[in-house]
């Protein structure tokens, strides 16, 4: 468990409040792509990154947009069509 974990933000893309450690793996093997946005500068975001990720997830990290929260619900939207 990380020192962060039980740390608290609102989350633009959900519209709760939520903790560092769901950010952190909001995406399987890494963080949410808002991540620095949400956390900098209540914790170094940027250190513990460094600290954390492998420079090949650093990339995949660095290389992805974050999306909006109409983007978001839309893409839900859509994997619920697809599982009736």
């Amino acid at each position: 468990m990380n020192r962060y974990d039980e740390l608290m933000t609102r989350c633009p893309r959900l519209g709760c409040d939520i903790t560092f450690g769901y950010c952190r793996v909001e995406r399987g093997d890494l963080p949410c792509s808002r991540l620095i946005d949400c956390w900098y500068p209540s914790i170094p975001v940027e250190s513990w990154l460094a600290k954390e990720l492998s420079p090949e997830q650093m990339g995949r990290f660095t290389g992805t947009a974050p999306k909006d929260r109409l983007s978001t619900l839309l893409e839900i939207a859509e994997n619920l069509k697809k599982n009736r």
